[in-house]
């Protein structure tokens, strides 16, 4: 899909599931985050009266809170400046409110984010099995990168997340390898479109050892 505003074509699931108020007689065409921009929803108390952009409808205190709640809750959001870094105990509290978060995030290039309890894993093998077990990748097909270093298993003694100096609230990005082996080089060519024939592949993959 097309954002009427940024005029940048984006996934389905970074615009509005729904009308944005019962008012609005449209689809929504505003991405998500091109709509909270122009809101301005920092403090929607503020006796501002907010409209929808694209039909000028007004909208309710109520349905502000709505639309910032969604916003919210969005799963493709991704602080993309936290990837990777580690956060101390103190900025963790300023975060979260003191709250014991004792938890690492898994984020994937798609957007995706799965969190784990940090204290329950001991090491980095058993970080791939709980991935296994939570995204269904095998361990083989894991690619986990945290500060720009790849995080290796050792086969004698097992490196820990301490290792890596990795602390809770830290986010550990993680790549699903397509093949265990050496590629010289990967050619993709790729196609998007409904079959005609109904045997034409959507992602048609050349490579070459």
């Amino acid at each position: 899909m097309k954002c009427s505003k940024c005029k940048n074509d984006k996934l389905s699931k970074e615009f509005p599931s729904c009308i944005i108020t019962e008012r609005c007689n449209h689809i929504p065409s505003y991405c998500f985050s091109c709509l909270i921009k122009n809101l301005d929803l920092a403090n929607i108390t503020d006796q501002k009266i907010r409209k929808c952009p694209e039909c000028s409808e007004k909208l309710s205190v109520k349905e502000l809170k709505l639309i910032s709640l969604a916003w919210d809750k969005v799963s493709f959001k991704i602080d993309v400046g936290n990837i990777g870094k580690a956060k101390t105990t103190q900025n963790i509290n300023a975060a979260y409110g003191n709250n014991n978060m004792e938890e690492i995030y898994i984020v994937l290039l798609n957007g995706q984010k799965c969190c784990f309890q940090y204290n329950q894993i001991k090491n980095i093998p058993m970080l791939r099995k709980e991935i296994r077990k939570k995204l269904d990748v095998d361990e083989s097909k894991q690619k986990l990168i945290y500060n720009g270093v790849e995080l290796q298993d050792q086969v004698t003694t097992h490196c820990t997340l301490q290792d890596y100096k990795i602390e809770p609230g830290s986010h550990i990005q993680l790549i699903i390898v397509l093949y265990a082996r050496s590629i010289k080089s990967l050619i993709f060519d790729l196609f998007w479109g409904y079959p005609a024939n109904g045997t034409q592949d959507f992602l048609d993959e050349l490579y070459s050892m």
